[in-house]
């Protein structure tokens, strides 16, 4: 989740990099240095900037892992079909910007019926405490729900969070009011005046 953008919900400390453990992790699966592994498939879309990040991942990787990785750049229809209906990749480029102020925004995702579940993340006790916080009326118990089901995301890793998208905003709050802050960046412009009596 975004740090710190839904009201009153406190994530899990963030994912950190450990290139030492990942090498272990690695040689531990029979593969020490990379050796022995296939190339990995990275598949994202044509956008420019999508395919300046594949390129620096696929770096990364050789240089830290010994992992070759090979690169599948897809127009954009073509790309969504193979990610979402034929779900064929190894490892897709894929983005996400909350619909509304829950943690369930990108939380659902990862339920093994969510149709944007693109990557087929399945796991019983996910499914069974996203549905346990469903039903739960208490505020802060439901958040602690949510926050153990992140938490799980982030132990089983069914995706590696790289970057958010930002953006800002400037004016000057005691002339202008009606500007609402919100996780899709959307600010309705009838809103926004001028203060009368600044």
């Amino acid at each position: 989740m975004p740090p710190d953008s839904i009201n009153g919900y406190k994530s899990p400390p963030q994912l950190q990099r450990d290139v030492q453990e990942a090498r272990r992790l690695l040689a531990e699966a029979g593969f020490p240095d990379g050796k022995g592994l296939q190339s990995i498939e990275l598949l994202y879309n044509t956008e420019a900037l999508h395919g300046k990040i594949a390129q620096a991942i696929g770096q990364m990787w050789k240089t830290h892992l010994g992992v070759d990785i090979t690169y599948k750049a897809l127009e954009r229809g073509s790309f969504s079909n193979a990610r979402r209906q034929d779900h064929a990749f190894d490892i897709a480029r894929g983005g996400w910007y909350g619909d509304y102020p829950d943690p369930t925004t990108w939380l659902d995702l990862f339920r093994s019926t969510d149709g944007n579940n693109d990557g087929k993340y399945a796991s019983p006790a996910f499914d069974a405490l996203m549905l346990k916080s469903d039903a739960e009326a208490d505020p802060a118990k439901r958040f602690d729900m949510l926050k153990q089901a992140e938490q799980m995301l982030l132990d089983d890793v069914p995706f590696i969070p790289l970057y958010q998208y930002a953006s800002g905003a400037m004016y000057d709050t005691a002339k202008i009011e009606g500007v609402e802050l919100n996780v899709r960046d959307m600010t309705a412009l009838k809103w926004i005046r001028r203060k009368q009596n600044p």
